[in-house]
């Protein structure tokens, strides 16, 4: 790897790290659509009508800094991989959410860079301004990743996570995945769910 490749690893990383919200208007109190059917916009993390008063400056500093995490023309999957570990150790070192942080990662490490098309997918829903996000997508599987069982909620999985994989990423699984000692317990709660939907999600324990 180039010395210039670290360098733009290392900015990647700090861009992740650093970002703190844009100053100029407060983010709208966003009440998520009643009837659950949001307007998702693919790969994007927000409009200018997300601030009150609405600010499109706001809007394209939250976008870009989204972008720049997310490009792939610069360096390689290997690259991309590293850099997004990178931000989250920075994120554990500061003490956010050790144990989801460090489950994460756990995932991250057990993916082929080569199959990884998205670290931390946002979609926005143009009605309520709801972000939402998606752990990580690859070519054939959308994971969504809880350290416990106990982190999945079904009108979560239902009001989001799938209709955004319908939208953005039709033909994809959903998968959910949790620690390989709690994998009894997310198939027992699978179990559940279909009692109340038909959607039949993988299940991944790492």
């Amino acid at each position: 790897m180039t010395e210039g490749n670290e360098q733009f690893i290392s900015a990647d990383a700090r861009q992740l790290a650093e970002y703190k919200e844009p100053i100029g208007g407060g983010k709208r109190d966003r009440k998520a659509c009643r009837d659950g059917l949001h307007d998702w916009e693919c790969n994007t993390t927000g409009c200018a009508d997300c601030w009150v008063p609405p600010c499109e400056p706001n809007r394209k500093k939250e976008q870009d800094a989204y972008d720049f995490q997310h490009q792939t023309t610069s360096c390689s999957p290997e690259e991309r991989k590293r850099a997004y570990q990178e931000g989250i150790q920075q994120r554990l070192d500061r003490g956010e959410d050790p144990v989801g942080l460090q489950f994460e990662r756990d995932v991250l490490n057990s993916l082929d860079a080569n199959d990884v098309l998205f670290y931390s997918y946002s979609a926005h829903c143009k009605k309520c301004h709801v972000q939402a996000e998606l752990d990580f997508v690859t070519r054939t599987h959308i994971l969504e990743c809880k350290n416990s069982p106990s982190g999945f909620k079904l009108d979560q999985m239902n009001d989001r996570i799938l209709q955004i994989a319908a939208k953005c990423f039709p033909g994809k699984t959903v998968v959910c995945a949790t620690r390989a000692s709690n994998l009894e317990k997310l198939n027992n709660k699978m179990k559940q769910w279909r009692k109340q939907t038909n959607y039949d999600f993988g299940r991944l324990g790492v």
